[in-house]
């Protein structure tokens, strides 16, 4: 049995060895030739796992140690019998605290409306509370939420996005919704880009001289809307879900499911030294919604 994981995946080396053969490969390198042979892959974002990748392949399951899963044919793959799963909520406290000082910046504590109510919605509604704001919760696959940000967005000052992205939610913040939105107001993107028409913020930051923006991720990465850029409050390259535990957190989640699947088991007691040693520290910190 082959295995293949994307060597910027941290705490993972030693976790298959004496189950399976493993290659750790540049995730972006990780080609259909390389695949063929193999039945696992553990990727991040950089790998596009969908047809062109593992067509004729004997890849069996596929495991990303991300939330999103918007590099995966999740259909396709399902279709030919490969097993998907992600890491969801494994970076969500970071997310959660970097809108959180985003808030703290921007400085005007009024009601914000949060778009998408799953791991990283909670996490932002708390910081949110913390600070004192009035929350508008937005998630139409939620009970109790408003189904549509066009619903709230006139009342609120902040609307920030954290949905995934697909054909549902590309742009979803666009120029219509921006015509509705406080020209005071505060714009935040953590999610994907795509999900935000750069274009339409743009033009709306331009024109309304008091309008702000905290970008995180961007569409076209990493060939990004430097105009934008010049423009936004806060600029991040990708990075507000990069913390340690997010990182042990994911691997960990990815690692639990393959075993799992192949009947390896599962004890953190019996996992790898650079996944046991920072289990002391990381494991009260895991939230299990």
């Amino acid at each position: 049995m082959k295995i293949i994981i994307d060597d910027k995946i941290p705490y993972i080396r030693g976790e298959f060895e004496r189950w399976a053969e493993v290659e750790y490969m540049v995730g972006a390198e990780i080609s259909a030739d390389a695949v063929r042979n193999a039945d696992v892959l553990v990727v991040r974002t950089r790998t596009r796992c969908d047809a062109a990748l593992l067509e004729g392949s004997k890849v069996r399951m596929v495991a990303t140690a991300t939330i999103g899963m918007d590099h995966i044919d999740v259909a396709w793959c399902e279709s030919k019998g490969i097993k998907v799963v992600n890491a969801p909520g494994c970076n969500a406290a970071a997310v959660g605290e970097w809108v959180g000082e985003v808030l703290k910046c921007w400085g005007r504590h009024e009601r914000i409306a949060i778009v998408g109510y799953g791991h990283v919605g909670h996490e932002v509604e708390k910081q949110a509370r913390n600070l004192g704001m009035e929350v508008e919760l937005v998630d139409p696959y939620v009970e109790g939420c408003h189904k549509r940000v066009e619903d709230v967005i006139e009342r609120c000052s902040v609307v920030t996005y954290h949905v995934p992205l697909n054909d549902e939610t590309y742009h979803l913040c666009n120029a219509e919704t921006l015509k509705l939105m406080n020209k005071r107001g505060l714009v935040i993107n953590a999610a994907r880009g795509g999900i935000v028409d750069e274009s339409a913020l743009l033009s709306w930051l331009e024109e309304n001289s008091e309008a702000c923006a905290a970008i995180d991720c961007w569409e076209g990465e990493p060939n990004i809307n430097r105009e934008l850029a010049k423009k936004v409050m806060i600029g991040t390259p990708h990075i507000a879900g990069y913390s340690a535990e997010g990182k042990w957190r994911g691997t960990r989640m990815v690692v639990e499911a393959v075993k799992k699947k192949f009947g390896w088991g599962w004890k953190i007691e019996e996992a790898s030294r650079e996944l046991l040693e920072n289990a002391g520290e990381f494991e009260g910190l895991r939230r299990v919604r």
